[in-house]
């Protein structure tokens, strides 16, 4: 089964639909509001696409919700979610974005720091650089927001183009759902192609098979979304 099919399904079904999904913070998103967010995002990413490129979206977030929604949104709209490192810097967080064919880019304002000095290098158009303001870190409330002369405002995007229902994109389990980075411990580090059929049979098999986990249950993400074990 595809991920988005699933997604539809949880978000759908009267016996999940109401059930939580995401807790964060002191929010609790549903699996049928999860599945309407995810919605709004693939229509966004469908309408800012260049059409004859890799349908890749870079996103550099911390855990937060917009993670999941850009994950979802990507596997509604057929497109291919990369996960980038946010400890790199510099040329190496720019080879990253570059290698992986990323037209679309996901971040938010705590990361334009590091974005800025190498935005002319990513040859990424504005409109398709999202800036997520939603849930803004608050470690350092001091610090002032960078400029940034390359990005949109993420919400102001969603308004734009995020209407209407889901898409009904054909995708197959053999479809490339996301790529995600290997560490680099011996050279530059490699994007392994992760399939949707391998995404959903891996956390079947981890939470039935492995740990016979149930919807009672809750997981806690202890790392960070763009590492295989959390995804």
């Amino acid at each position: 089964m595809p991920l988005g099919d699933l997604i539809q399904q949880r978000g759908t079904d009267r016996t999940s639909r109401d059930r939580a999904f995401v807790l964060f913070n002191d929010e609790r998103v549903s699996f049928g509001a999860y599945y309407a967010e995810c919605m709004h995002w693939a229509k966004l990413l469908l309408a800012i696409k260049v059409p004859d490129k890799p349908f890749h979206v870079g996103v550099l977030l911390d855990n937060t919700p917009d993670y999941l929604y850009a994950f979802g949104g990507a596997a509604l709209a057929g497109a291919v979610l990369v996960g980038i490192n946010n400890t790199k810097r510099g040329e190496h967080l720019a080879r990253d974005i570059t290698h992986t064919d990323c037209q679309i880019l996901v971040t938010e304002a705590k990361y334009l720091p590091l974005l800025d000095p190498i935005g002319s290098q990513l040859g990424i158009a504005r409109e398709r650089f999202l800036v997520s303001r939603r849930w803004p870190d608050t470690s350092n409330p001091r610090t002032p927001e960078p400029s940034n002369p390359h990005g949109t405002d993420l919400d102001a995007a969603l308004a734009q183009h995020g209407g209407g229902g889901d898409p009904n994109i054909a995708v197959s389990d053999k479809d490339t759902c996301v790529l995600i980075f290997t560490s680099g411990t011996v050279s530059a580090p490699k994007a392994v192609i992760c399939s949707h059929g391998r995404a959903v049979e891996t956390g079947k098999n981890i939470g039935s098979n492995m740990y016979g986990l149930t919807p009672a249950d809750v997981g806690y993400l202890a790392m960070p979304l763009f590492h295989s074990n959390a995804m």
